[in-house]
């Protein structure tokens, strides 16, 4: 993490005074970790999801810190978690949030090469077992700009 901090004081130094940072994604909740069938009713595998938090859990200080310590500065952390977990697929039709709109690799979990990818893109979150669609970006995007809701961004600042 003293690496990313360096970077973004670098963004910093060279001007930049309003940064979104984003924390991790929910691992356990990408086409990739779901293969197993996940036995408490989530559609994610909750254990990798409590294996990735504590970075989120120290990027929030992180961020208060930068805020505090750079003049001028606007970090705002937004919190991916909550951008995939909550409500998202509702709103934009997305049927599929925890399967692949190819046939992917059993090595790579990438889409096979050459073979036809589902017709109706638009309901699918991800493409393979890691990368959103279009419309998954779209959600993303939508839902953490303008941030508005406190759960999403922090720290949370009306404007």
């Amino acid at each position: 993490m003293c690496e990313r901090l360096e970077e973004i004081r670098s963004l910093y130094n060279y001007g930049a005074r309003r940064i979104a940072v984003y924390g991790l994604a929910p691992l356990g909740c990408i086409p990739k970790n779901l293969y197993k069938t996940v036995s408490n009713g989530s559609i994610c595998n909750d254990t990798i999801n409590e294996i990735v938090q504590p970075f989120d859990d120290r990027l929030k200080p992180l961020i208060d810190s930068l805020n505090a310590d750079l003049h001028g500065s606007h970090f705002t952390m937004i919190n991916f978690t909550s951008l995939i977990t909550q409500g998202h697929n509702s709103a934009l039709r997305i049927k599929f949030t925890n399967a692949s709109c190819c046939t992917v690799s059993k090595i790579t979990g990438l889409c096979n090469a050459g073979e036809e990818i589902c017709s109706n893109r638009n309901d699918y979150f991800f493409w393979d077992n890691y990368h959103l669609t279009e419309i998954g970006n779209r959600a993303a995007a939508a839902r953490s700009s303008p941030c508005r809701a406190a759960l999403r961004c922090l720290p949370f600042r009306h404007s």
